[in-house]
């Protein structure tokens, strides 16, 4: 989907949805997309309208809510290009991600035994200074405690 205008991705997006769900899955989006002032439902042509290929209308910011709503995903998912990974990543993790999907299967498989390995590592050393953390606290409560007194007897 690489150069193709945000609307169109997001009719493309919308008819693989309504297409997976099958019948009267169209009906129920326009049921969820509320029209104007008064938010009554939309007809049935609604989607037909907003679908089809010559001329399509077009889809306001706020339908484009109601829409992803209804599928379940957030609005900029329907919006975003496959190729910019701008979601939720950092710059270095999308040059990561660009950089383990351009070497083979093998490569990746290697790579993912070598992170999954540190990280159960990782793990590991926490968990291990989180006991010896606890150990010296209770050591250290201890030592603080006062010693028992006696009772004070009166003559």
């Amino acid at each position: 989907m690489a150069d193709v205008p945000a609307h169109e991705r997001v009719r493309v997006r919308v008819k693989e949805f309504l297409h997976t769900r099958g019948r009267g899955a169209a009906r129920a989006l326009a049921r969820d997309v509320p029209t104007g002032k008064h938010g009554k439902p939309r007809g049935d042509q609604w989607v037909s309208d907003v679908l089809r290929d010559k001329f399509p209308q077009p889809i306001t910011l706020e339908e484009l809510d109601y829409i992803a709503r209804h599928m379940q995903v957030a609005p900029g998912w329907l919006v975003r290009d496959y190729h910019h990974n701008y979601e939720e990543c950092t710059m270095l993790e999308s040059r990561l991600l660009m950089y383990f999907r351009s070497v083979p299967d093998t490569v990746r498989h290697g790579w993912m035994a070598v992170l999954e390995y540190l990280f159960s590592f990782q793990q590991d050393q926490l968990a291990h200074q989180q006991a010896t953390r606890t150990l010296r606290t209770v050591a250290a409560r201890k030592r603080e405690t006062p010693q028992a007194r006696r009772p004070v007897t009166r003559p």
